[in-house]
């Protein structure tokens, strides 16, 4: 089976007990490597970064400035399995609106808040049009997941709509237990370590610090769960919509739930 779109909630799950099992809160000395190429993608966008022993100083186009602790780029690097995720599910979501000859603007909104008012007949014949490369039972499961990416953001802690360029910002601060206002420039980190081509250096501690070894993003702890397509009437639930939607059982058989909150 290949993994066309991995599961989010049990991506997530297992990114935040490695983060949470593996990340010292402590002091990081990070190398001359990593210093030069982050400092050359911020000088590409106008920014300026001096790094000392244990901290960066960056300014801001504006004038603006920030102390950021190396620890900060340490935390981010556990984010961007996440981060590489979401950005390929919106991708594919921007793909289908275009399917469906709709604004992203108008229709991500409506999947979220009122699902049952979206044509998802139309929705799954354009998830079938992106996926048609693949396995049938693949693109059968991303069409699932890609649905339920959509309509309910729960599964995803997703908080702001996917149409918005930072709806990744809350899912990152949330699977890393951080606070907005200190900790809102770490997802711009992760962001940066895939804009900037770094995601295989910062994949393991040892790559890029000075005295940390051990896998960050790019560990071994994630199984894809089992996506049944023919389950038993009880095992059958029904979203908000009214549309049956088969339960998702994560690695070790349990029954994975989802809720949708509106917001």
């Amino acid at each position: 089976m290949e993994i066309v779109l991995k599961d989010l909630c049990a991506l997530i799950r297992k990114t935040t007990l490695h983060y949470q099992e593996t990340c010292a809160q402590k002091d990081v000395q990070i190398t001359d490597e990593f210093k030069e190429k982050f400092a050359s993608y911020l000088r590409d966008r106008n920014y300026m970064a001096d790094f000392y022993e244990y901290t960066a100083f960056i300014t801001s186009p504006a004038g603006g400035y920030m102390y950021v602790p190396n620890q900060w780029f340490v935390v981010a690097a556990y984010a961007v399995g996440v981060y590489t995720e979401l950005m390929k599910y919106k991708k594919d979501l921007m793909a289908v609106c275009e399917y469906m000859g709709e604004s992203s603007k108008a229709l991500v909104p409506a999947l979220r808040n009122t699902p049952g008012a979206v044509d998802r007949k139309l929705f799954l014949e354009a998830c079938d049009d992106i996926f048609k490369g693949y396995e049938k039972e693949d693109a059968d499961t991303a069409k699932m997941r890609m649905w339920r990416f959509a309509t309910d953001y729960s599964w995803w802690s997703g908080n702001k709509t996917v149409d918005r360029g930072d709806f990744h910002k809350s899912v990152i601060l949330n699977m890393l237990s951080l606070v907005a206002v200190s900790g809102d420039f770490i997802p711009d980190i992760v962001a940066g370590y895939c804009e900037a081509g770094m995601t295989d250096i910062v994949s393991d501690l040892s790559n890029f610090t000075l005295t940390e070894n051990g896998p960050t993003y790019s560990f071994d702890g994630y199984q894809d769960p089992v996506l049944d397509y023919k389950p038993a009437a009880d095992m059958v639930k029904k979203d908000q919509s009214g549309v049956a939607v088969p339960y998702e059982t994560d690695s070790e058989g349990d029954i994975v739930i989802s809720v949708r909150s509106r917001k």
